[in-house]
């Protein structure tokens, strides 16, 4: 259930909502109202037999009376306040959007999906109120993409396109959580990737749709051209997946060819997919990225902050000297982090949800078995009283200020209570060095004459 909001953050949200439609707008993405969460948890439609809470239009036409008009955006959301957002897919938007369903089995779908084919390209990403995930992509333009409810026969996962739509961040879902972009993968951050190719080919057959609605048997079996080299490498993929060898997979592909290819492949072009997929490592052997990663971030000290916000102090080697660095474990500085120690040890890219699924073990470990500590963005006082000032520079060196005197400090010799985070728009100062007499300074600053100033 939601909670009762006071009426200035109402106000508040309101306007959130209205300038995320609007920028949708300006982007080239009709949007339209869509129905929303009352305080019980209930659709503001008063069925209650609702299929979908928060999800389905509000005006009379549904996808027919989307638009990217700022006046028609401002005159819905004046007339229905708390509308959830929900943005057109296909060609009207120039979106595709894969949606990841965990309650039904949507991230051991992609894994499976990803496997069979190629890893997803990395791209624009929401988190949805449900725990799911919507990655958008480019819309080929110069094809229809239908809506599926299952992509390549895998369960919990749903593609939008021609003829759809998405409920879009800030809206609320049923839980009571937001839709929100990931923070790394917005689309003020990161341009939209191509709609996958293998995936489109599959798609702009007509007969793969007709075999995912329940076509019979013999219509199944058959293998039409366009779809043979899709079909044999997901056939190749789960039995490598099973453990199968190349002659293995090799034969069974023959035989598959034969019976169901109309018409058939040339033999060697079946033993080059035999043998490309035979490459991979097979299912029981084989570790997901997202544990990979996970495994990668052992030497990372995991902490959180008194308001409970996750952090990660990681070790960066810079011409053979390494310094330690501190970033919000959902931060861009540690996803970047993370893909760079993967392709160091993988010598290949992560997917992006993979990256996002370690960040979440991540998130986690900080959270509930990482010590709290206090961060500071600065200046930091230490136990011992002395004045800590953080430089900001590539080696995140560290002034150490005490009655005595100064001192730099390089990263593993700050004290472990002592703990800076570095904003994206925070700049370096300069190294300070000794010499030199402070009292020249003081006429440049507002300090009573019995200040003492210190110097080394």
């Amino acid at each position: 259930m939601t909670a009762l909001v006071p009426p200035e953050g109402q106000a508040r949200e309101v306007d959130r909502v209205v300038t995320s439609a609007l920028g949708y707008a300006a982007r080239g993405w009709p949007v339209l109202p869509l129905h929303s969460i009352t305080s019980g948890g209930a659709c503001t439609c008063g069925s209650l037999d609702c299929t979908g809470p928060g999800k389905h239009p509000r005006t009379p036409n549904g996808l027919k009376d989307a638009s990217a008009d700022p006046a028609a955006i401002r005159s819905w959301w004046a007339r229905w306040p708390q509308a959830n957002v929900g943005i057109v897919t296909g060609t009207p938007s120039g979106l595709v959007v894969l949606d990841v369903d965990p309650r039904h089995g949507g991230d051991e779908s992609l894994d499976e999906l990803e496997y069979r084919f190629r890893k997803l390209p990395e791209t624009v990403e929401v988190l949805t109120g449900g725990g799911g995930r919507h990655f958008y992509f480019a819309h080929p333009g110069d094809t229809l993409v239908r809506n599926a409810t299952t992509v390549g026969g895998l369960p919990g996962l749903d593609l939008r396109g021609d003829g759809g739509y998405v409920v879009a961040p800030p809206s609320t879902h049923v839980s009571g959580r937001r839709y929100e972009w990931e923070r790394s993968s917005d689309p003020e951050e990161l341009a939209l990737a191509p709609f996958p190719a293998t995936m489109l080919q599959g798609l702009s057959n007509p007969t793969w749709g007709a075999r995912q609605r329940g076509a019979g048997p013999d219509d199944a079996a058959r293998i039409p051209e366009g779809e043979r080299n899709v079909t044999l490498t997901s056939l190749a993929g789960t039995m490598r997946r099973r453990g199968m060898t190349e002659d293995e997979i090799g034969a069974a592909l023959l035989v598959a060819n034969a019976a169901r290819c109309e018409p058939r492949l040339a033999e060697d072009e079946v033993r080059r997919i035999a043998a490309s997929i035979s490459h991979k490592e097979p299912g029981p052997q084989r570790e997901s990225q997202a544990t990979q990663l996970v495994r990668l971030a052992e030497d990372t000290a995991l902490w959180h902050a008194p308001n409970g916000e996750a952090y990660a102090t990681v070790p960066v080697v810079r011409e053979t000297i390494t310094h330690f660095e501190t970033h919000a474990v959902k931060s861009t500085g540690m996803r970047r982090w993370l893909q760079h120690r993967y392709f160091l040890a993988q010598r290949r890219a992560a997917s992006a949800q993979a990256v996002q699924d370690a960040l979440g073990v991540l998130e986690g470990k900080a959270r509930f078995e990482g010590a709290e500590h206090l961060v500071s963005v600065r200046v930091a006082e230490g136990a011992d009283g002395s004045i800590y000032v953080h430089l900001a520079d590539t080696e995140w060196s560290v002034v150490r200020i005490a009655p005595i005197g100064w001192v730099v400090l390089s990263s593993d010799e700050v004290p472990t209570e002592i703990r800076f985070r570095r904003p994206s728009g925070m700049l370096a100062l300069p190294r300070p060095v000794p010499g030199g007499d402070l009292r020249e300074l003081r006429r440049f600053a507002n300090l009573p004459d019995d200040d003492q100033l210190v110097q080394s």
